[in-house]
């Protein structure tokens, strides 16, 4: 007890001589070395290089495929053949045979104008041909009496003359009452409009009722055959032959196609070449907006999600070794198709990290899932 009060002592007469800087140092010395466990863990000092920690990922094996190179565009449909039909004089337009999408046959009635007053007009031609005809007829048989009567010395040669010119002039006469007549019965089988291919009808322009002038279109017929309209770039153009295949995506129907055109010069607004594909399929309504895919070849090689890849300076992926050791490996992207990118770089069977890439390192060790 006694080395104890004398320790006391000399404690109790050091801390009268501090003062109050010293009493903060101490305080803050204190402080630190309560901390000193939080800030420096015993066990960072001790790490166990063999616990490291090991990270789950997934994976997926590469393998070497053929991919079809293809180019998208929009196209719209057209047909191969459109044609404007009218009729060739005026009139009303008194019955239409047809509607709008029907199909029809070469020869098919489309319309027929009123034929009324053509008809009248053929009867008047029909009587005039017919009177020229008679009146013809009559005058040849008087020359034939008049050249028997010459022959005979019972008249003289310039009354035979005078019936032979009579009779060419009314030969003449008959000859254009016949044309006429052949005129108006063209006119009246004008009155019925006629198809002269076989197809759809895509438009009529006039109603029953109304006046149409001569040579005016009344119903507008594509054939069957049908096409699609696509501007192709420039870009493109070297990519894209005659005859290059083609994939026609309407209304989720897919259909085959082939290019039979490629215009020569470029549209002066959209720098693009007008481009035709002919398809099979007959009953697309024309004006439709379809995908196209042109068929350019083919291309060998890895296509990986683009998820996959990631980049600092380069792009890379993780590749997992046969010890489970993750590997950074130097990728070079090339055409993208949908959610995968073409790359170069791997190499048949490698192991791509999928997921779990986001907290990984090179030689990281990992677990596949």
């Amino acid at each position: 007890m006694g080395i104890i009060n004398k320790v006391i002592k000399k404690v109790s007469s050091f801390t009268k001589r501090l003062n109050w800087k010293a009493w903060v140092l101490i305080f803050i010395l204190l402080v630190f070395i309560i901390k000193l466990p939080n800030i420096f863990p015993i066990s960072s000092f001790n790490k166990d290089t063999s616990a490291e920690e090991v990270k789950p990922v997934k994976v997926i094996e590469v393998k070497e495929q053929n991919i079809a190179l293809t180019l998208e565009y929009l196209g719209v449909v057209k047909a191969c053949e459109l044609k404007k039909i009218g009729f060739k004089m005026s009139g009303v337009l008194e019955k239409l045979f047809v509607s709008e999408g029907q199909p029809i046959n070469d020869g098919d009635s489309l319309a027929q104008l009123q034929t009324t007053d053509i008809v009248l007009s053929v009867e008047a031609a029909k009587n005039m041909r017919d009177n020229a005809k008679n009146a013809y007829d009559f005058s040849k048989d008087n020359y034939e009496k008049m050249k028997k009567l010459l022959e005979a010395g019972a008249i003289s040669e310039q009354d035979s003359e005078k019936a032979r010119v009579e009779m060419e002039n009314l030969l003449a006469s008959y000859n254009n009452a016949e044309i006429d007549y052949e005129n108006k019965l063209n006119n009246l089988d004008d009155t019925t409009l006629q198809a002269d291919i076989f197809g759809f009808v895509a438009e009529v322009l006039y109603e029953e009722g109304e006046v149409i002038p001569g040579g005016y279109p009344v119903v507008v017929i594509r054939g069957n055959d049908l096409e699609i309209s696509i501007g192709l770039s420039q870009d493109d153009l070297q990519e894209v032959k005659i005859g290059t295949p083609a994939q026609i995506i309407a209304n989720d129907v897919w259909l085959n196609g082939k290019v039979i055109s490629i215009g020569q010069l470029p549209d002066p607004q959209t720098k693009t070449y007008q481009t035709r594909i002919e398809i099979e399929d007959t009953t697309i309504p024309i004006g439709m907006t379809v995908r196209v895919l042109l068929n350019i070849g083919e291309e060998t090689g890895f296509y990986i999600p683009i998820s996959t890849v990631k980049s600092d300076e380069q792009d890379f992926v993780y590749v997992i070794d046969e010890e489970m050791i993750a590997h950074k490996k130097i990728v070079e992207l090339g055409r993208i198709k949908d959610a995968y990118v073409f790359v170069s770089g791997l190499a048949e069977g490698d192991k791509v990290v999928t997921e779990g890439s986001k907290r990984l390192y090179d030689k990281d060790k990992v677990f596949v899932q």
